[in-house]
């Protein structure tokens, strides 16, 4: 059982970008608590390839990176491992992590990310691991992880856009975009009500 409170996010989930946070974002405020950017509609088209968001789902919270991030930014927040592949052909693989060196200043972009993730968990019953992801490319066609592939599903304010063009089935709720679904159910709601009341 999920309190409502968590349970908002698992059903919507917030996406932050903190790439561009104003004065007043992701900062301790005079109550003690953090407080948290806008958030974005959950479009992919929001993502910007030089941003970073942090997605919260209710289950985990992933970072998304842009492949075009400012290299101050990212190097603020992150931190590159290398991996050598086990299969002995010598790859390198290249994980990335969160800085945890950061410096206890406003001006530096990985203090204030770590402020957002601590008052996102402070919430919630359980603790949300951190997934760090490489900004999926959203054009058609594109090879995508499993990950990235999830990570996607979680933008259903695009749903409606899987077959740009064509009439939707008002009964295939899987090809509705979020506002759509929430208008179908609020009629379904009416309709009952309006037959039970005879």
């Amino acid at each position: 059982m999920m309190p409502v409170a968590a349970s908002l996010s698992y059903v919507h989930p917030y996406v932050y970008p903190i790439h561009d946070l104003q004065d007043n974002e992701c900062i301790v405020s005079e109550n003690g608590r953090v407080l948290l950017p806008r958030t974005l509609e959950l479009t992919k088209v929001k993502l910007d390839e030089k941003g970073i968001y942090v997605v919260e789902t209710g289950r985990k919270i992933i970072i998304c990176v842009g492949s075009h991030c400012e290299i101050e930014k990212f190097n603020q927040t992150f931190v590159t491992l290398q991996d050598v592949n086990d299969d002995r052909s010598g790859n390198v693989n290249q994980k990335i992590t969160l800085r945890e060196d950061f410096t206890e200043d406003v001006q530096d972009l990985g203090y204030r990310l770590s402020l957002l993730l601590d008052e996102i968990r402070f919430d919630q019953p359980i603790w949300l691991e951190c997934e760090v992801l490489i900004r999926p490319d959203i054009s058609s066609g594109a090879h995508l992880t499993i990950d990235q592939q999830r990570f996607l599903s979680l933008f259903i304010e695009d749903a409606a856009r899987i077959r740009a063009g064509s009439k939707i089935n008002e009964n295939d709720n899987s090809k509705k975009s979020y506002p759509d679904f929430l208008v179908w159910i609020h009629k379904e709601i009416q309709r009952k009500w309006s037959v039970e009341d005879f």
